[in-house]
């Protein structure tokens, strides 16, 4: 009940009563000092959750809540390694506790998590899985942040095969690896590889946007700068880094595409951040809120501008360009339509947020395009659930039905038709 009413800290007092005479009747049945027991790591997992979730700033425990939640899921983690290894629970738990270990800035620690939950989730799903390929990605990402470019490489070739297999050579859920990829080929010297990362990225572009797209029209100026920064002859490649001049960096000369977030900016508001990398002499860039899984060399275009003084969009999750132009009755739509969405759907905990598994079964019976649109491609629901937590609230679903309703505003059916 308190869950469902948001009422973070006092759903994490009763947790920790239910922990106590739980960790009691555990030692008592195991005769054991730990009282090890898997529903006594489904309560620490779920009082890892709350932690994350707690937002009064007035609690004792909000300042230190990421790390107290990471203590919560390294002991569900514990338990479920010991009595249930190789089984969801220890792969999805692990993951967890990577995500707030590279949160807190513990990348070492982060890789070795997200690779017991790789090895879990390859052995359960296989390679060509979503949940596989999720933990992968962020391996790769942590793999960059540790400057370990030529494990990155391997590694980044390996899910780009396995994307490739599940989405689709031409799919615009792989842009992201392309890029990564040419990132790391220019550190690794491996500048022709790079190029055709490029070229592979603006093909996708055009096939699924066309050659006037505002993104189409950003990558083909990045290629044909490359290209045109190219010498004739191509040196041998080595294993020394590449030394780019300015004007061969694929974002040295494209405006805000390297360039520091200001503070105050449109993508500072939005949760943005740069960071310098001496290594490959570029500015990378990251969101705050889930610095794992939005760690990029580009400055997306829904993060908004890095300079002061420019607006920022009322819905921060929204790609879509023009924001201001957005009519207040597609908003207010939006706003009924998430209401209406999470009425049907919130059935299983009735929380006020919704699972991939709530979505599929309940709105899937009443709103086939809206669910597919959601649903059928788990990155688009990652992509509103930004604590990466499993479930969206109500504040991520407005900004899903938003984007929905703009995406398909030509469209006779609004994908909510009751």
């Amino acid at each position: 009940m308190c869950q469902a009413q948001k009422k973070w800290s006092a759903a994490r007092d009763h947790l920790v009563e239910a922990w106590e005479i739980k960790e009691n009747l555990c030692r008592q049945q195991d005769n054991s000092a730990d009282g090890d027991n898997t529903e006594l790591a489904e309560i620490y997992s779920e009082m890892g959750r709350v932690y994350m979730k707690l937002d009064n700033e007035s609690d004792p425990e909000y300042a230190t809540r990421e790390t107290t939640a990471l203590d919560m899921y390294q002991r569900a983690l514990r338990i479920f390694s010991a009595k249930c290894p190789g089984t969801v629970a220890e792969g999805k738990t692990a993951q967890q506790v990577g995500t707030i270990q590279s949160k807190l800035g513990d990348f070492d620690g982060a890789l070795v998590s997200f690779q017991l939950s790789s090895e879990v989730f390859s052995k359960l799903f296989g390679a060509h899985n979503k949940k596989t390929l999720d933990v992968w990605r962020k391996i790769c990402l942590l793999l960059v942040k540790l400057k370990r470019f030529e494990e990155a490489e391997t590694q980044l070739n390996q899910v780009l095969k396995a994307e490739k297999a599940v989405f689709g050579g031409s799919s615009t859920n792989i842009i992201e690896t392309h890029k990564l990829l040419a990132m790391v080929y220019k550190v690794n010297g491996k500048r022709t590889d790079m190029i055709k990362q490029y070229e592979t990225i603006q093909q996708i572009y055009v096939q699924n946007f066309g050659t006037k797209d505002k993104r189409t029209k950003q990558i083909a100026a990045q290629v044909k700068e490359l290209l045109e920064a190219t010498p004739d002859v191509q040196p041998e490649q080595t294993n020394e880094p590449y030394e780019a001049s300015p004007i061969a960096s694929p974002t040295s000369d494209s405006g805000a595409a390297n360039e520091a977030i200001e503070e105050g900016s449109e993508a500072y508001t939005n949760g943005w951040r740069s960071q310098w990398d001496e290594s490959s002499g570029m500015h990378y860039y990251y969101n705050a809120d889930s610095p794992t899984t939005t760690t990029c060399w580009e400055i997306p275009i829904e993060a908004g501008s890095a300079e002061c003084g420019s607006k920022a969009p009322s819905s921060p999750l929204n790609s879509f360009d023009d924001q201001s132009q957005v009519p207040p009755e597609v908003r207010e739509d939006a706003k009924k339509m998430a209401q209406l969405v999470m009425t049907i759907a919130d059935r299983h905990c009735r929380n006020g947020e919704l699972t991939l598994n709530e979505l599929r079964t309940f709105l899937g019976q009443v709103s086939d395009p809206f669910c597919k649109w959601l649903t059928g491609d788990t990155r688009t629901f990652s992509r509103y659930d930004t604590n990466a937590d499993g479930a969206i609230d109500g504040a991520e679903l407005e900004c899903a039905c938003l984007d929905f309703l703009i995406a398909h505003c030509d469209d006779d059916d609004d994908g909510l038709t009751l």
